[in-house]
């Protein structure tokens, strides 16, 4: 699988789906969504495994389980339009849990394209085999300084 970019209808798709983000639109054009926009991300995320082989093999795996649904969770939200209008992929360290470290993750959106790490502090202490250190005793709400912006 060798990775020959996004094409341009995908990013289009990913801006009407930002003007229609409801089920009526997005229903019908599920194979178009799949074809434009989850495919290339797989092929992408394909490409850069091959890459990563050589710095950080562990956090290689499936690429199509690296690649985030569409379908966003609209439980605890405000937002409940019911899809993302962006692609984004996960990398995760193998022997680890999806949530439970560190990882890279990759957004790309008519917007903007994103790439970060995520790290998590108490998986960093549980392998350097330390106990985590003590927390602060928390200040009460009404003690705290107002913060500078």
């Amino acid at each position: 699988m060798k990775f020959k970019g996004f094409p341009t209808e995908g990013i289009a798709f990913l801006r009407e789906l930002k003007k229609h983000n409801d089920r009526e639109w997005f229903t019908p054009k599920l194979d178009e969504y799949k074809r434009l926009v989850r495919e290339p991300m797989v092929e992408l995320v394909h490409s850069l495994h091959v890459e990563m082989l050589r710095f950080a093999p562990a956090y290689v795996g499936e690429p199509a389980k690296c690649v985030y649904r569409v379908y966003r969770d609209t439980r605890f939200s405000k937002n409940k339009t019911p899809y993302k209008t962006s692609t984004e992929a996960l990398f995760w360290h193998n022997r680890l849990d999806k949530n439970s470290g560190g990882g890279f993750f990759l957004s790309i959106s008519p917007e903007h394209v994103a790439v970060s790490i995520r790290l998590n502090r108490q998986h960093c202490w549980r392998c350097a085999g330390k106990s985590r250190p003590t927390r602060r005793p928390s200040v009460p709400r009404s003690n705290r300084k107002p913060s500078v912006v």
